[in-house]
């Protein structure tokens, strides 16, 4: 995570292959998750891709499929695939109504949001947490449709929050660099 919030996605990569590699059994599943977003933005969406299908193939939890579905759903967004909504859409409907659900039907355009910044999930003491989260999906929303300037300000909005060890700190930092890379 911290070579990725410094922008070593190279090193950030090996990282978390050498860390999956390193599992007594199984793998976690947000180890993929994590590798699929550092895939992803280092140009390797394909690889991304498998990634995530490699995380929902062991993943046991509801919280740790629904995590990687978002992800998946992020990058075919980008990549301007057609299956991404549906995909997501119907992997959404089985979820319990929790914030994994308010996230998705946020990020398909059914929660408007004013209402999905007001229900960020956690209590007054993980705010800064939560500011985070809410503001690197918000980023990502705008980001999917094209409006990069807005996008921008969100991630810088997550990032002000200093929530370091948040996986969306990390992307958030990640998306900020890629925007603004010469």
């Amino acid at each position: 995570l911290v070579r990725m919030i410094k922008g070593q996605l190279r090193a950030a990569c090996a990282d978390y292959t050498q860390l999956i590699r390193q599992e007594d059994s199984e793998p976690s599943p947000g180890l993929f998750q994590l590798r699929g977003m550092v895939r992803h933005m280092s140009g390797n969406s394909p690889g991304a891709l498998a990634d995530f299908e490699a995380g929902l193939a062991i993943a046991k939890d509801n919280d740790d499929r629904a995590a990687i579905q978002i992800a998946r759903y992020l990058v075919l967004r980008q990549l301007n695939r057609p299956e991404a909504g549906p995909e997501l859409t119907k992997s959404a409907d089985s979820w319990p109504e929790d914030w994994n659900k308010t996230l998705a039907h946020f990020l398909l355009g059914e929660v408007p949001e004013a209402d999905f910044l007001e229900v960020a999930p956690g209590e007054d003491k993980e705010a800064q947490r939560s500011q985070c989260i809410t503001h690197y999906y918000a980023g990502m929303h705008h980001l999917l449709a094209g409006e990069k300037e807005t996008a921008l300000a969100y991630f810088k909005k997550s990032v002000a929050t200093s929530a370091v060890w948040d996986n969306e700190y990390a992307w958030a930092q990640g998306e900020i660099f890629l925007l603004t890379r010469p």
